[in-house]
């Protein structure tokens, strides 16, 4: 029981916590993450500078969101890839040996896997690349054999 209203409360969690990030990005980039596939390389772009900096983890700038703004971030990254996700490509959250995954039919993935993966730099072509290679690989599982 505690699973399910666990899960049930991370799903829930979803908007409250693109919001926050959203504000976390702030300026003129905030406002544009409306979710679109367009925002995934402006997204691409601005952790990459922000994640530039030797040490980036312990800047005093993120004291007021987190004091281990990695985790923090990566939850953030993971509802909003979701997001965009979902809203391209379809899909709804689903638990999955206690794991909270994307289910796209033939597709499953789990963005909080992805984010912390691409926190580390370990997504080759970024988030705008990962969805355009889950798009396609999506297509071909959708497609007629």
């Amino acid at each position: 029981m505690g699973l399910h209203r666990d899960f049930n409360q991370f799903v829930a969690d979803e908007g409250p916590a693109i919001e926050e990030f959203r504000s976390f990005v702030g300026g003129q980039l905030g406002p544009r993450l409306d979710a679109s596939i367009e925002s995934l390389d402006l997204l691409d772009r601005y952790i990459e500078n922000l994640t530039e900096p030797p040490g980036w983890e312990s800047d005093q700038l993120f004291a007021s969101y987190s004091t281990n703004i990695r985790p923090w971030l990566t939850v953030r990254l993971a509802y909003y890839l979701a997001r965009v996700i979902k809203e391209g490509l379809g899909g709804q959250w689903r638990l999955e040996a206690s794991d909270p995954v994307l289910d796209l039919g033939p597709v499953h993935v789990s963005p909080l896997e992805i984010a912390h993966s691409y926190l580390n730099g370990d997504v080759d072509g970024g988030l705008a690349g990962l969805y355009a290679d889950l798009a396609v690989a999506l297509a071909e599982k959708r497609a007629p054999q």
